[in-house]
């Protein structure tokens, strides 16, 4: 019989991906206490420290990153293995964790609660999971086993993940109503001219026209959507939204697009999954579910970074 439980690698893995104890037991559903005791007790069976954790704050040790690493294989396989059993069953069952980028709900060529509703349609007992970040947190969850399946703008192709195509999404440079900008002449909206503006830019957003521009002014950075917004909204910034997005703003005489050719661009959305040599059939259920609802346009369907 092994001496490892599954209970105490998966222990483990979730104290390691949420920095610590604290947000590991809401998502455990047990108590600090109880964590410390698993870690406890697979430290006494390993025969070496795994981390370290006190008033300095919790870190891995190099022996305890490189078990981290074999767990999450591990718990990966078994999790493929549960479900290929559970899916000899009539009724879905099984996990199934989705991850997406934000502002997506405005996205018309994307219709994600659409898909999720068709999918829950089944008769099902799954645990489900939703969560929205950067697309480069997206791709890291995925290969780590954290997500099943996530949607976003993946502009670097990773190896060991499979992409779909789905759509593209128009951005445009945008200010606010008390920009000085605003109410500048088309002719006179040049790049030349938004170097001497300060702008806002998405940290995880280095692929877009805009990064031709960084450094030469003054720039805030944030880590999602609204905050862009936000910070456009005050007429201090200069930023880059997805029109879909921005749509609701301008309407209201909020917010304006800078016209220029060299101020907007369209960035590619792809579903990405894990490759895998029999993909879990939920995750192809989902994926099917979700592309039966969008028309894919005229380009490579898939590609592969193997």
């Amino acid at each position: 019989m092994s001496l490892f439980s599954e209970k105490l690698l998966r222990t483990f893995c979730k104290v390691v991906e949420h920095g610590g104890f604290s947000g590991a037991q809401y998502d455990l559903g047990i108590s600090q206490p109880a964590i410390s005791n698993h870690i406890r007790d697979l430290e006494i069976i390993l025969g070496y420290r795994l981390c370290e954790r006190g008033r300095s704050g919790f870190h891995l040790t190099d022996r305890g990153q490189q078990t981290y690493e074999r767990c999450r294989k591990m718990l990966i396989q078994f999790e493929d293995f549960e479900s290929d059993l559970l899916g000899l069953r009539n009724t879905l069952k099984g996990s199934l964790r989705i991850g997406v980028v934000d502002a997506h709900l405005t996205n018309p060529a994307l219709p994600i609660s659409t898909a999720i509703n068709n999918f829950f349609d089944r008769e099902n007992d799954i645990e489900f999971q939703f969560h929205v970040a950067p697309p480069n947190e997206l791709e890291l969850e995925l290969i780590n086993g954290t997500l099943h399946l996530a949607i976003g703008p993946f502009t670097q192709k990773i190896e060991g993940l499979s992409y779909q195509y789905l759509s593209s999404e128009h951005h445009s440079l945008y200010c606010g109503a008390s920009h000085p900008l605003f109410n500048a002449s088309s002719n006179k909206i040049t790049p030349q001219i938004i170097e001497d503006h300060q702008l806002c830019l998405r940290s995880y957003n280095t692929h877009s026209g805009l990064e031709l521009l960084k450094g030469k002014g003054q720039t805030a950075l944030v880590s999602n959507m609204e905050a862009q917004a936000s910070l456009i909204l005050s007429g201090k910034f200069l930023g880059a939204l997805p029109d879909h997005y921005a749509k609701r703003w301008v309407a209201r005489g909020d917010l304006k697009a800078l016209k220029h050719k060299d101020l907007s661009w369209t960035s590619d959305f792809h579903l990405a999954t894990r490759q895998s040599p029999a993909q879990r059939e939920i995750i192809k259920l989902f994926t099917q579910d979700f592309l039966n609802l969008i028309s894919l346009e005229t380009s490579p369907q898939e590609t592969s970074q193997s």
